[in-house]
């Protein structure tokens, strides 16, 4: 049995016009005129209808830009282009409300492919509710953030975080900028000159050496082999810039995963540099 509870909420959310960082992204459509609304459910599933027995519980937060009007295209581009590059091909043409439930709906055909006959063969068996293992019980639970970004530029961020009965849970966030002007979304190969990555990577891992000191309320970590110490990155030492990463007003928020540069103890890292130190390594833009 499925209870789900559905609620739409609605804010508005403006910002100061500003330049980009690049000269050819500035229009007439600035970020203080977007507005964004949210829509959010939340699902417990019981296999079988048994509430005495293993669930699957799902949250969903979803942030998308409101048209402002029934003809506002502009507004239906950018929520499908961010769906796509967030979620996949196949929710890019949905309406938000649709959007939600389907992806709902393909966790929970996911928990029930992977659990459900299993199941069904523990209670064929006789296995007592309490005796059943405790993987039965998933968890998901998704949110998108909306935030305006540099110029016309806005921040879409995909945070996941879920439980499949592993040794534990799995947190991944997926970052994308688009320019609300035109709908296009930026990789780093088209901001950064990577030519010079291993530059751009040196200012990185002085904000990486500040973040683990901070953490560690310590001052005494200067270099990689301080890092290594203290659990903080992997044992290469190697640094790269990510695929996933913010454009701010100020600065670019670089977004390494668990696993992508230190272990899953150490946890996610947004180490932000500023535009000033990054100017010589950005690309130029017609």
């Amino acid at each position: 049995m499925i209870n789900t509870k559905k609620y739409l909420l609605h804010f508005a959310v403006g910002c100061a016009c500003a330049n980009f960082l690049f000269p050819s992204c500035n229009g007439n459509h600035q970020n203080a005129s977007w507005q964004t609304d949210s829509l959010r459910i939340d699902t417990v599933y019981h296999l079988q209808g048994r509430t005495d027995g293993p669930s699957c519980s799902l949250s969903c937060s979803y942030a998308f830009f409101r048209p402002s009007s029934t003809n506002d295209t502009l507004a239906d581009l950018l929520n499908g282009r961010l769906r796509k590059a967030g979620f996949g091909d196949q929710f890019e043409g949905l309406a938000p409300e649709a959007f939600v439930d389907a992806l709902a709906a393909s966790y929970l055909t996911e928990y029930r492919e992977d659990v459900e006959s299993l199941y069904q063969e523990d209670v064929a068996r006789g296995t007592a509710p309490e005796d059943l293992p405790m993987w039965y019980n998933y968890e998901f639970d998704f949110q998108t953030l909306l935030k305006p970004g540099k110029g016309t530029v806005w921040n879409f961020s995909v945070l996941n975080f879920s439980y499949t009965g592993g040794a534990h849970p799995m947190t991944y966030r997926k970052c994308v900028n688009i320019d609300t002007k035109t709908g296009h979304i930026y990789t780093k190969e088209e901001v950064f000159d990577l030519d010079h990555e291993s530059n751009i990577c040196r200012l990185i891992l002085q904000e990486l050496i500040a973040e683990a000191n901070r953490r560690l309320e310590t001052d005494t970590i200067t270099s990689v082999e301080g890092l290594q110490e203290n659990g903080m990155l992997l044992n290469d030492g190697g640094l790269f810039v990510p695929d996933n990463f913010l454009l701010k007003e100020n600065h670019v928020t670089f977004v390494y995963n668990r696993y992508d540069i230190a272990p899953y103890s150490a946890g996610d890292f947004l180490l932000s540099v500023s535009n000033e130190q990054l100017a010589p390594y950005l690309k130029p833009q017609n």
